[in-house]
């Protein structure tokens, strides 16, 4: 495996996306996998010029996936995960946060994550957990201040409990 070769895009790309490391390296990973299945010695192209392409290819494809809020105020700050959300489930149900403190739209974000983890919950991917909600959202109709408004109470709320 060429880790150097993986590493260096994974670098350049950081470097220019600010998208953290260790995800564009495992995407990168991901593209050499692929380059290496498609490579084919005999149209004449040097292999790792061709898992160059590949791997580049594969980190421009899911950019987007990382960079689909624009940078403003609001979205500057870092909101909570879903996968916080869940492990703290039972402690926020003894708590009764549905009745208490939170809004009726943070409860709705922490509703459609409790009731469906599996669609959500993307397991070392905070960032894509949390897009996943986000795109839901969108689609629902809800505004980019209204997401990061419950967004951020829902963190808020974690970290006054002690989580």
């Amino acid at each position: 495996m060429e880790l150097n070769l993986i590493r260096k895009i994974a670098w350049s790309y950081n470097k220019t996306t600010k998208i953290n490391f260790d995800d564009l390296f495992s995407e990168a990973c991901i593209g050499y996998l692929e380059g290496q299945k498609r490579y084919d010695p005999s149209k004449g192209t040097k292999e790792t010029t061709f898992l160059w392409d590949i791997m580049t290819s594969h980190l421009n494809s899911i950019i987007p996936n990382y960079q689909k809020f624009p940078k403003t105020e609001v979205n500057q700050m870092e909101p909570c995960s879903p996968l916080d959300l869940l492990l703290t489930k039972e402690k926020w149900d003894k708590q009764s946060v549905w009745k208490g403190p939170l809004s009726k739209e943070a409860r709705m974000i922490c509703k459609m994550i409790f009731e469906s983890p599996h669609e959500f919950l993307v397991l070392n991917a905070p960032k894509l957990s949390r897009g996943a909600v986000k795109d839901r959202l969108r689609e629902m109709g809800w505004s980019w201040e209204k997401i990061w408004s419950g967004f951020r109470e829902i963190k808020n709320n974690l970290s006054q409990t002690g989580d």
